[in-house]
């Protein structure tokens, strides 16, 4: 039951909150939106990647017989889409304490 519960809780964060909160970091400021801004537009931003996700998975298997839709390449493509705006987003700070 614990357990169940754990994974559900990491699975919305990471699923419905952690995408678009890093995609908000990009291109929002801390003094453009305030934090509950934030956080709706984090949910919004994490729902439209999963949905666009699953559409590119569901026609990868429909018309070129690869990858297809299930959870496990959900959750590597949301990985991939996350780390990649990290990156995105540490570069943009590294670049910036590097020029001061």
């Amino acid at each position: 039951m614990l357990t169940q519960t754990i994974n559900l809780i990491a699975s919305f964060i990471f699923l419905l909150f952690l995408p678009g909160f890093l995609i908000s970091l990009l291109f929002f400021s801390q003094k453009e939106i305030n934090i509950f801004e934030r956080i709706c537009i984090s949910i919004v931003l994490s729902i439209a990647i999963a949905i666009n996700l699953g559409i590119i998975l569901w026609f990868s298997k429909l018309f070129f017989n690869i990858l297809g839709l299930n959870r496990f390449n959900l959750y590597s493509g949301l990985i991939f889409i996350t780390l990649s705006f990290l990156i995105i987003l540490f570069l943009r700070k590294f670049k910036k304490l590097s020029h001061k």
